[in-house]
């Protein structure tokens, strides 16, 4: 038989430990280097078209149709990547520009004569996009095309002197 006191002492330990067990550790240099709670994730950015550039003029023939990829990042904007004939390739950028923005057409009309449908005063249907993409050899890329469900045409020109219809 146990005596009392002893029965005392072991109730007291056990309780003694039942509460560290069920506390949690106080703050300490452990806590301090936890890590920062996550940051939320950024809205994934989804390629929104694969273009094709189709040579406009001689300077463009030899080096056949092109692809370029669009990839949306909300808003009516987004980023262009396109790789010239020679191998440099031009990043930028692209957005909606309002209906009858000064100098908009201008590439339009070098691919499609003065003739084409953004020389009339009636504009193709569709939301007005430019485009302006460099590359690290110093090569400039400048579009404009129309887009309406899901489909665009329009025109590019490079600073080399190369011209694209533009479709997707």
């Amino acid at each position: 038989m146990k005596s009392p006191v002893v029965s005392l002492a072991l109730t007291v330990a056990l309780s003694a430990l039942a509460s560290c067990a069920s506390s949690p550790p106080p703050p300490g240099p452990a806590a301090a280097h936890a890590a920062p709670a996550a940051k939320p994730a950024a809205p994934p950015v989804t390629p929104a078209h694969t273009i094709r550039l189709y040579p406009a003029n001689n300077a463009a023939q030899a080096g056949g149709v092109r692809t370029a990829q669009l990839t949306d990042e909300g808003s009516g904007r987004g980023t262009i990547e396109f790789t010239m004939p020679y191998g440099e390739t031009l990043k930028g950028e692209y957005s909606a520009v309002t209906g009858g923005t000064a100098g908009f057409g201008s590439i339009y009309n070098a691919v499609f004569g003065p003739n084409g449908v953004a020389a009339t005063n009636a504009a193709p249907s569709g939301s007005p996009v430019s485009v302006t993409g460099y590359g690290a050899d110093g090569t400039r890329l400048e579009c404009e095309y129309y887009s309406a469900s899901g489909h665009a045409a329009g025109a590019c020109r490079t600073s080399t002197g190369f011209l694209y219809r533009l479709q997707y």
